[in-house]
């Protein structure tokens, strides 16, 4: 019985891997534009990252104050390629680019 619980549970991180895979190129897509778009907005969603919100952080402040779900999405999939970068330990290329621009957005 513990050996099929133990095949379901990596059955199920299987898919979740492929699932992951199937989005990343979307996911890196969304923080490209918001980059070449809103780069102060793209250095904020970054700081952000870098100090722990996840999307659903993203999501759930976007439903509560009323913002609309497709700029929560976009949002959120940019966080959702940087959170991945990191994870990959691949931080250093995102910040270099994204700090100069998050600077002068808050000193003006």
């Amino acid at each position: 019985m513990t050996q099929r619980v133990e095949t379901a549970k990596a059955d199920k991180a299987d898919k979740q891997q492929h699932l992951a895979a199937l989005f990343a190129m979307s996911d890196g897509r969304a923080w490209e534009r918001l980059r070449e778009q809103y780069p102060e907005l793209a250095a904020r969603v970054h700081a952000a990252v870098v100090d722990g919100v996840e999307k659903t952080d993203i999501w759930d402040y976007a439903e509560r104050w009323g913002y609309s779900a497709q700029m929560a999405a976009w949002l959120g999939q940019a966080a959702t390629h940087l959170l991945r970068q990191r994870a990959a330990g691949d931080d250093t290329a995102e910040s270099a680019e994204t700090e100069p621009v998050l600077e002068e957005a808050i000193t003006g």
